[in-house]
This record gives structure tokens, sequence and C-alpha cells, in this order.
């Protein structure tokens, strides 16, 4: 676990302390610190399999007041997210040297914070082994007019719905983290603002194009579809 010395302080702390800035998430906030912190990429890191965006720990403690700074005394509210490095990666820490001198590795049992370690040690038992790996992820889109836009096939191979083929699939508003079976008939398909409304919503979470959208020769289509049996795979 990558630990970096604070300066301010002179204690040895996990990366990413800092504030939400323009940051649409917690989860944003906290790779955008520990990118400016260490010199790491965004592209260096990424979810883990047990968490994805889920923080880990969270921590909150009191902070004395400063009058210099105008600041009365408040409390830090610490959200600890876990990232992997990629495998194919080898990069190099270019420390930022305003706020860090120094920068360590170390196991989870050596990790400072109590209740971080805890946690991670707890993760460790269920698969938290740093070793990235492949996971099926679903978003579910909706334009304000009664529209969604779904996902049917991947051409990837080992990427789908678990006995969902061919079929499509949405997340009910009651239970975001599952999804529902939809079966019926395709009434209408067409090309007709298939490219801009993909395009617009065809982006990673940081904002960054996937490299081959726009760049194949494909036809995009939109699919009307009037459903005629809705099945949860939970039953």
């Amino acid at each position: 676990m990558l630990h970096i010395v604070h300066k301010a302080s002179g204690k040895l702390l996990t990366p990413g302390g800092g504030y939400v800035e323009n940051d649409r998430t917690l989860l944003a906030a906290a790779l955008r610190e520990v990118c400016e912190e260490t010199g790491l990429r965004p592209d260096d890191l990424c979810l883990t399999p047990q968490l994805l965006g889920k923080a880990l720990d969270i921590d909150v403690h009191d902070i004395d007041a400063n009058p210099a700074k105008g600041e009365p005394a408040h409390q830090h509210y610490d959200f600890r997210y876990v990232f992997y490095l990629m495998p194919d990666r080898a990069p190099v820490l270019e420390l930022q040297d305003e706020e860090v001198s120094g920068a360590r590795w170390l196991g989870f049992s050596d990790v400072r914070s109590p209740t971080l370690r805890a946690k991670l040690l707890a993760a460790k038992a269920q698969g938290l082994d740093g070793q990235p790996q492949p996971v099926n992820a679903s978003a579910l889109i909706h334009d304000g007019q009664g529209r969604y836009l779904l996902h049917l096939r991947d051409q990837r191979e080992g990427i789908g719905l678990p006995g969902c083929s061919p079929c499509w699939a949405v997340a009910p508003a009651a239970q975001p983290a599952s999804y529902v079976r939809i079966r019926g008939r395709v009434v209408r398909v067409t090309t007709e603002g298939a490219a801009e409304h993909i395009e617009a919503l065809a982006q990673k979470y940081l904002g960054g194009s996937y490299p081959w959208f726009g760049g194949r020769d494909q036809v995009r289509v939109l699919y009307v579809i009037q459903p005629e049996r809705i099945s949860s795979p939970r039953g």
C-alpha cells in the first residue's frame, strides 16, 4: 500500500488527502489528489473488483482552529478508496514537492491507520490481492423522455450478462445494483440521431473518450422495443 510523507505534518499517510473541488464525485476527487501528489496517471490505476467505487474506510477526526488562516475548529471526513496498479505499467513516482517529501510501499499489516489496516486485512481474506480482474459493468442512462440507452451484446469474449443472451437488461430504480431482463419485439430501428446520442454518452467516468469510439467503420442504430416479458434472474 503506497504511503507518502506529508510535509506539513511529517506523518506517513496514504496519498490523496484534500478537498472536493470541481470533481463530480468523491471517488473522482480521491483519484485526482492521488495523481497530483504522486505523479501517477489515471490510466496507471484501476478499481478493485471487490469494492469498485465504494469507499473501504471513512475516518472522522477533529481539526484544531487555525487563526492564521481564519479557520475555526472543525472536523475532517476522509473517504478512503482502494486502487490497483495496472499490471502492465511500471510508473515512476513524481512526488509533489510542495506537499510531499517521500514515499514508501507498506504491507497491509504495516498500514499506519488502525481502522484502514483492519479493513484491508479483512478485505484481503475476501480476495483483495492487488491483481486486477475484468468485471461486468452496466450503466442505466435515461434521457428524461421515457427512453433508456441499453446494452445488448459485447463483442469481447467473456463479457455479457449471465443467462441473458440475447435479451436487453436494465437496472430497476428500486434496486440499481440488480437488473431485470426484457424480451419483446423491436418495433422500430433507425440510424437517425444514433451517432449524436451515443457519441455524447460514450465517455469514461473521467471524461475521456474510449479509444475506438468514432475510430471504426461502424453503423450505430437506435432500437425501439415493445416489451412482452420482464423477468429477474433473482426471481
